[in-house]
């Protein structure tokens, strides 16, 4: 069929000539469109990015969040940890085991058993097993070790830094009908503070271990004289390393009043969990933290000489945690798992990171300062000969102390938090030690940690069942 003759004459016809003016026309609008393409590519770049972080975490049928295998680990040239905001994350509450109606039929008393770390919970006239994170026979065994003539309170907490998962709750209370002061009850914090100072000065000021600092008069003493930015014939000079693993009080009240201000000693602290509830399927432990602009106030609390900054040994580990892991802030896990009779999973908890407090920087910084505290600061006696240990000398052991009497000097508060993880290997592990002293001094809050760290390490090392169930990796 021949072609229509209009059709035909369009396909054939040549295309009329374009001027120079509208051949210039149509380059520009390309160039626009090319500009534009570019800018919307550059802005949508960036949003994609920060979606992906922001949903980084995944969540699992079962309504439990779970954290990425390889997380990034940026460095930073100058990190700002993030403000706590009111919301249930950030103050240290695990909705899922909070609000699991599973977790809420479990009797918090229970973990404190020796023997077991599985029992029967009723619902619905249906029987159901709770699996614990607890390592029984480690909690068995740092029960036994308590020391009930002297002490009137002990507290000892281990805990996976990586997951959260508590691995042992040992404790004593003297007090009649008192409660074992794991979690519900807030004690001084003293020198732990110094930690929370380390940390901000690290960030805001790029201190190292071998910055120099100066004091005047006896280490642990804290005068307003020894605040005084003056140097003389009497004044000493060491390390930040050094001042922080002899637990030295003018220096680090002198870090607080001419480094540091207010707000930044706040929030470095509330994002360590100071003033924060921390919410776990045992109860809900509120530190407290008050902090003014009172320049010797400054001093008190950045040196830790102060009654009013509290938290629990619970929370110590959680402290302790930041610096084993990476700088990450973990909620407690005390319960892996709830099966039914039929050995089928209806709960599962899965590590549950609050938010990330330090950058990689400042964790290398505290690392450092908490080994030296062990190798030569306020934890030397109680770890003295762990290097020809046949189990310790295979690990890096890292603490800080603190100490402080109360008002009436009739008790006295005695800390240690800390880590300890394989040279050649994997495995670590934070703990918390309080000890309260009466009228005597029995062991040290030390002594108990180097005892847990042994006792932990030694099952893991023999390949014996350890926290939960988990053995060593060959």
């Amino acid at each position: 069929m021949k072609p229509d003759s209009s059709e035909e004459k369009r396909f054939l016809s040549q295309a009329p000539r374009r001027t120079w003016q509208e051949y210039q026309a149509v380059l520009k609008r390309k160039k626009t469109r090319k500009t534009w393409s570019r800018r919307v590519f550059c802005i949508a770049l960036p949003l994609l990015i920060l979606i992906a972080s922001i949903y980084g975490f995944s969540v699992g049928r079962d309504g439990s969040w779970s954290f990425p295998a390889n997380p990034p680990r940026p460095m930073p040239t100058a990190f700002d940890p993030p403000s706590p905001s009111p919301s249930p994350k950030s103050q240290g509450a695990e909705p899922t085991d909070i609000q699991n109606p599973w977790t809420a039929l479990v009797d918090p008393s229970l973990f404190l058993q020796e023997t077991k770390v599985e029992w029967p919970i009723y619902k619905d006239g249906k029987r159901y097993f709770v699996k614990t994170t607890l390592d029984a026979s480690l909690q068995a065994y740092l029960n036994a070790q308590l020391d009930r003539r002297y002490s009137k309170q002990i507290a000892v907490v281990l805990m996976d830094p990586f997951t959260g998962r508590v691995l042992a709750l040992a404790g004593y209370d003297g007090h009649p009908g008192g409660d074992i002061p794991l979690w519900l009850r807030d004690f001084p914090a003293a020198s732990l503070f110094k930690i929370v100072t380390v940390s901000a000065v690290v960030e805001k000021h790029g201190f190292t271990p071998s910055t120099p600092l100066y004091y005047n008069g006896r280490k642990h003493t804290l005068y307003k004289s020894q605040l005084k930015n003056k140097r003389n014939k009497y004044t000493r000079r060491i390390t930040l390393r050094d001042s922080f693993a002899q637990s030295i009080n003018p220096v680090f009240g002198k870090l607080g009043v001419h480094y540091l201000s207010m707000s930044q000693i706040e929030k470095y602290a509330r994002a360590f969990g100071f003033g924060e509830g921390i919410q776990c399927v045992l109860g809900r432990s509120r530190s407290r933290l008050f902090v003014s602009d009172k320049p010797y106030h400054l001093a008190e609390i950045a040196s830790g000489f102060n009654r009013e900054t509290t938290l629990s040994p619970l929370h110590g580990a959680l402290i302790a945690s930041v610096i084993a892991n990476g700088g990450r802030f973990m909620a407690p896990i005390f319960i892996d798992a709830i099966t039914n009779e039929s050995h089928e999973k209806v709960y599962r908890r899965r590590a549950f990171p609050i938010r990330r407090v330090l950058s990689p920087r400042t964790v290398s910084v505290l690392s450092d300062l908490m080994q030296a505290t062990v190798r030569s600061g306020t934890l030397r006696r109680a770890f003295r000969g762990y290097r020809r240990d046949k189990v310790l000398s295979k690990l890096i052991i890292g603490g800080k102390t603190g100490s402080i009497s109360n008002r009436e000097h009739t008790s006295k508060y005695d800390w240690f938090i800390g880590f300890a993880k394989e040279k050649k290997g994997i495995k670590n592990v934070a703990v918390s030690v309080l000890v309260v002293h009466g009228e005597k001094l029995g062991p040290r809050a030390g002594s108990y940690a180097r005892l847990a760290i042994k006792a932990y390490f030694k099952a893991y090392f023999e390949g014996k069942s350890v926290a939960g169930g988990e053995k060593r990796r060959s």
